[in-house]
């Protein structure tokens, strides 16, 4: 049965419309990578679980038009593990994908660029409560459903330009399977992102 990727899909034809279109009709091309991250999962176990751990890892791409209109991709990997009377309580790694919008204003050398945007799929790859396995019961279905907002500020310098940007995610992620459907949680975090633009 063929199996159709709509993340995957959505990334892959930004690609393709980025590899056709000619410079002359960009403003500007960009990449960025998140450096750090701090949030977690607001849906606890218990009154007493607090976050052990978390991080998370990504990429995002961006196309920025000449009329300064931005569309994006970002796809963020943040990975929670709680603790509860110094035993561990939840250990989850939840992925989403973004499709953004933003506008970007250039003051000379320096930029600014804000953004909106929804999130278009993504996925649970581990959800343990207690170091049980929940993410076994409940096959490969998942549905990962909110937003993010963001800010950059960028510099002009040798024909490139170095931002550094804010991202906030909001999301509810859940796992389905044929007799059960459960919440992995809310997951509400910032992250602190680096990018370059040609």
């Amino acid at each position: 049965m063929l199996h159709f990727n709509f993340p995957k899909f959505i990334f892959s034809f930004i690609v393709f419309v980025l590899s056709c279109s000619t410079v002359i009709y960009a403003k500007e091309f960009q990449i960025i990578l998140p450096i750090s991250a701090s949030g977690g999962n607001l849906n606890k176990l218990s009154s007493g679980e607090s976050t052990n751990k978390f991080s998370s890892s990504g990429y995002g791409l961006a196309y920025i038009f000449e009329n300064n209109i931005g569309l994006g991709y970002t796809s963020s990997s943040a990975t929670y593990k709680g603790i509860s009377s110094g035993v561990a309580a939840q250990n989850q790694t939840v992925e989403a994908n973004a499709l953004e919008l933003s506008y970007f204003i250039e003051f000379g050398s320096l930029s600014l660029q804000l953004g909106l945007g929804s999130i278009i799929g993504g996925s649970v790859n581990k959800h343990e409560q207690s170091g049980v396995d929940i993410l076994s019961s409940a096959n490969s279905k998942h549905s990962i459903n909110g937003s993010n907002n963001f800010g950059q500020i960028g510099y002009k310098f040798g024909g490139l330009n170095y931002m550094i940007g804010y991202r906030m995610w909001d999301y509810y992620a859940q796992h389905r399977g044929d007799t059960i459907t459960r919440g992995v949680g809310n997951f509400n975090y910032s992250e602190i992102y680096i990018g370059i633009g040609f």
